[in-house]
């Protein structure tokens, strides 16, 4: 496909086309992020050399944006995150690392996860980005392909948003070096054998997980809770395993619950709340929305974090 096809197909899809060098990334045009692009005119833009076909994101394109996923392990763990969708795009060594939505309710913006060494893990591109698309050539000389060329699902912008933050997590979790992740919030009153008991039985009254019915979210909060009541990683797989197997319907398979776990995890520590629950002597009711913060409790230490295990999550 020459970039002259490829973007009247964009045309005709309603996405707006830029066009760009050969094997770079970035427009060259002057005022590219205002240029409308129309079948009249398209041939005196992509006219027979050797170009790339960018694609403006955003209200340009009727809201089309692109989770952009840069790290591998985000890649690999899209599809446990993300919404499905028909437009996936990519190049031979990461054919899958563009996702392609359209955003229903507007205001699409452009937000960026990264390591700790500002290394790309996920970008999400929406108004004022653009993304070179399939019909171009990599800068590494790789062919820019299609892997499923049909319609970009449709999603709200705050569902998005927040799949794309939960996968972030998950890979920084097993990416991040242990001291790479914020200081938890210590704990107060009780053991952990008592914490590790009140976490379970608060478990036991929140609602079960079933699938098609935001399934996903209750496990995740149930995971999120284990480490709110300051359970280490083994204590918290405990804990899960049984609300797996006692909660959820159909339940989890191994590795979709250590990854739920895991995102959680980073989840609890990035926001601060890690052995909140513990900062009140009483356990929290399950419907509760407002967690007591324990401003002038008695600090302790918190458990040593471990490498959240690899195999199979104990029953």
């Amino acid at each position: 496909m020459s970039a002259l096809d490829a973007a009247l197909e964009y045309i005709e899809r309603g996405w707006a086309p830029v066009p760009i060098p050969h094997k770079s990334k970035a427009p060259t045009v002057k005022g590219w992020p205002d240029l409308r692009i129309g079948e009249h005119d398209v041939a005196a833009h992509f006219n027979g050399t050797l170009l790339n076909v960018g694609v403006l994101l955003g209200a340009a394109s009727g809201g089309l944006v692109d989770a952009d996923l840069d790290h591998l392990r985000a890649i690999e763990l899209a599809g446990e995150f993300l919404p499905a969708t028909g437009a996936v795009f990519g190049r031979s060594s990461k054919p899958r690392s563009h996702r392609l939505y359209v955003v229903t309710d507007g205001g699409t913006v452009t937000r960026k996860w990264q390591t700790p060494d500002k290394s790309m893990v996920v970008e999400l591109r929406g108004d004022g980005c653009q993304t070179v698309f399939p019909g171009s050539t990599h800068p590494s000389g790789e062919a820019i392909e299609w892997v499923n060329d049909g319609e970009p699902a449709t999603v709200t912008r705050a569902e998005l948003e927040s799949a794309v933050d939960q996968l972030a997590r998950a890979v920084l979790a097993e990416i991040a070096p242990p001291d790479a992740n914020p200081a938890p919030r210590t704990a107060t009153p009780g053991t952990v054998t008592d914490a590790a008991e009140r976490c379970r039985k608060y478990l036991a009254k929140l609602p079960d997980a079933v699938a098609g019915q935001s399934g996903h979210d209750a496990t995740f909060r149930a995971a999120a809770e284990c480490f709110r009541f300051g359970l280490d990683d083994s204590q918290a797989a405990d804990t899960m395993a049984r609300f797996n197997a006692e909660k959820c319907n159909p339940p989890w398979d191994a590795g979709e619950l250590r990854h739920k776990v895991t995102s959680a995890r980073a989840r609890v520590l990035a926001d601060d709340e890690f052995g909140i629950r513990l900062a009140d002597n009483r356990t929290p009711k399950a419907g509760a929305t407002r967690r007591p913060r324990g401003a002038g409790a008695t600090p302790v230490a918190p458990p040593r974090w471990q490498p959240f295990p690899v195999g199979e999550l104990p029953r």
